[in-house]
């Protein structure tokens, strides 16, 4: 089973056009399916928000893709660090969370 994928990390600042349409392709069918009825969320506000680093987190993201096909994406995991100056960071405890889907 874990020699049927392939896991990359995904940099928003360094994406060709073409990976960003198969992540906004995967993006919206995950959207449509958690937010049916819902309108899906412009391409371009989703992309403004992923490449403007948040101030007190460092997210980390992966796409998934079947072994020999690079292009369609199948799923995708996010890691998200709370960085020492956030104001969570001494309260919290928790500094990194994952969040991960499949399709």
């Amino acid at each position: 089973m874990y020699n049927n994928y392939y896991i990359e990390e995904f940099d928003p600042l360094s994406a060709s056009d073409e990976l960003w349409d198969m992540y906004f392709d995967y993006n919206d069918k995950l959207f449509e399916e958690l937010n049916p009825g819902d309108p899906i969320p412009p391409r371009s506000l989703y992309k403004k928000f992923l490449t403007y680093p948040h101030p007190h987190y460092k997210s980390i993201r992966y796409n998934m893709f079947p072994k020999n096909d690079r292009s369609l994406i199948i799923g995708r995991g996010i890691i998200n660090i709370t960085l020492e100056d956030a104001p969570a960071y001494e309260t919290n405890k928790q500094t990194c969370s994952e969040c991960k889907f499949i399709y």
